[in-house]
């Protein structure tokens, strides 16, 4: 426990001493990754309380039903969207805690 303590301590001194053009474009990526993440997320929720808020007025007919289906590609791309921006979260944690900054 203590180790990890450390290097994350280690890690958010590195991030506030961050004066490096390479660093300061590293960190707009990664803010730009979790802020589209976070509206992925929204979206996904908005649109299953948008689907599920009245589960007994659902359409009678089955073109009316079959239009939510257009949905599931949305959800793919939003969620592939997340797996990216946890994925850039990752490369940028790895980046500040290697010794060698190589991008």
């Amino acid at each position: 426990m203590l180790t990890s303590s450390h290097s994350f301590l280690r890690i958010l001194a590195q991030i506030q001493q961050g004066t490096d053009p390479v660093d300061k474009g590293l960190d707009s990526a990664v803010s730009f990754a979790q802020s589209a993440s976070q509206w992925a997320y929204i979206t996904i929720g908005a649109s299953i309380a948008l689907l599920f808020k009245d589960l007994s007025q659902r359409p009678k007919h089955w073109l009316m039903r079959c239009s939510f289906l257009v949905f599931l590609p949305g959800w793919f791309f939003l969620g592939l969207a997340i797996f990216k921006g946890v994925r850039v979260h990752v490369a940028y944690i790895a980046y500040l805690i290697s010794k060698q900054h190589n991008v």
